[in-house]
């Protein structure tokens, strides 16, 4: 058992030393990386001097740490270091220096956060001895060349103990410091997720539902016009424009094609279905029924005016042979003129009629019969 003493000397140990200008999420990644890294010693973390292990408030506005390069080391507290010099053997140096310079180079989500990265820069090395420095923002006042990248010439004594800056918004921000610190332990991202993104109760995974992900595909896929599928949808199931469904379905549905021998000119060899073209979309097949409709009500009037002028003639002659006179022959050729005309007029109304649909086909050859049977009873 521990001995009163050695519990007072722990506390001591592992008290936050200065918390009003540490924050307690910073002091806990010090103590957790302690407990993980055997070599770590804590070479420091508050000091008053330039840069970001002093605190925003003592500093001039021409500090490279005080937000004169990066907006985000304006915010935050004021009266917080912001740094970390972590002491350990050169192997751990070596390691550790690696697993920030992947991630950073990776973009990782654990250093890079939707509000800008975490930290600044880090010092170390990577193979013991040469000094490496990585700067993930505000490179270019610092000579970088670009936002981001390695800065050389930093201090040699960077090659034993690894050097953090953290941007001064996130010095207190315990979740971001708990990913700094899953990087530097080593830590997968997956495993980080699944720790930090919990599962919502009662899914057993964080997958998205069936209905958000026929969600996404609704409002992101893009057809070729530039319209959403869901755009693309409700223009379908207007009743009218381009992409209404009716419009749609009668330029792309197909019909047989007529065959011989009322076959188009590009029908091909009737025996040979792969040969010639076998198909007409649905609206060309309602438009040539509707053209072969109206040619065949053309057709039969005039058929039905030489049927009437020849059934004159041989009522004349039969009014004739009846010893008629001849005003009282051309009354009757007028009089059986006008019941023809009648009856034509008729006959064309019953196949319009069949055209728009008002009655259906059977009765309109009901009605033709009926009309034509009347006629051979009356001469």
């Amino acid at each position: 058992m521990w001995s009163p003493c050695r519990v007072g000397w722990w506390l001591m140990a592992t008290a936050n030393p200065s918390p009003t200008r540490i924050s307690a999420p910073l002091w806990t990644l010090w103590l957790r990386f302690e407990a993980a890294e055997p070599t770590a010693l804590l070479g420091g973390i508050l000091a008053l001097k330039a840069g970001y292990h002093s605190y925003r408030s003592r500093l001039p506005g021409t500090d490279y740490s005080s937000g004169r390069d990066v907006a985000a080391d304006k915010q935050g507290s004021a009266e917080l270091a912001s740094a970390v010099d972590l002491t350990m053997s050169t192997a751990a140096m070596i390691r550790y220096t690696g697993r920030l310079d992947k991630a950073a180079r990776a973009k990782d989500p654990r250093l890079y956060t939707p509000a800008g990265p975490i930290i600044r820069e880090f010092i170390g090395t990577l193979d013991g001895k040469t000094v490496y420095c990585y700067v993930l923002v505000g490179g270019k006042p610092l000579g970088v060349g670009a936002d981001a990248g390695p800065d050389p010439g930093r201090d040699k004594s960077h090659l034993w103990h690894l050097h953090i800056s953290i941007i001064r918004r996130f010095a207190a921000d315990a979740a971001a410091l708990d990913g700094l610190l899953s990087v530097l332990l080593g830590e997968t991202l997956d495993a980080w997720r699944k720790r930090t993104q919990p599962t919502t109760p009662g899914k057993e995974t964080t997958m998205a539902t069936a209905t958000e992900i026929a969600k996404a595909i609704m409002e992101q896929y893009k057809t070729p016009d530039g319209r959403t599928l869901a755009g693309s949808l409700d223009a379908l199931l207007k009743p009218a424009g381009d992409n209404a469904l009716g419009r749609q379905v009668t330029r792309s549905d197909t019909v047989p094609a007529a065959r011989p021998p009322h076959h188009n000119a590009d029908y091909g060899d009737p025996a040979d279905p792969k040969v010639g073209n076998k198909q007409w979309t649905l609206g060309y097949a309602l438009q040539a029924a509707v053209e072969a409709s109206r040619s065949g009500s053309t057709l039969a009037a005039e058929t039905l005016a030489e049927v009437r002028a020849v059934r004159a003639g041989q009522a004349a002659i039969l009014a004739a042979i009846q010893g008629l006179d001849t005003a009282q022959v051309l009354r009757r050729i007028d009089d059986l003129a006008a019941e023809e005309r009648a009856r034509d007029a008729a006959l064309l109304d019953a196949l319009s009629r069949i055209e728009s649909e008002d009655l259906a086909a059977d009765e309109v050859v009901r009605l033709i019969g009926e009309r034509l049977t009347s006629v051979s009873r009356e001469q």
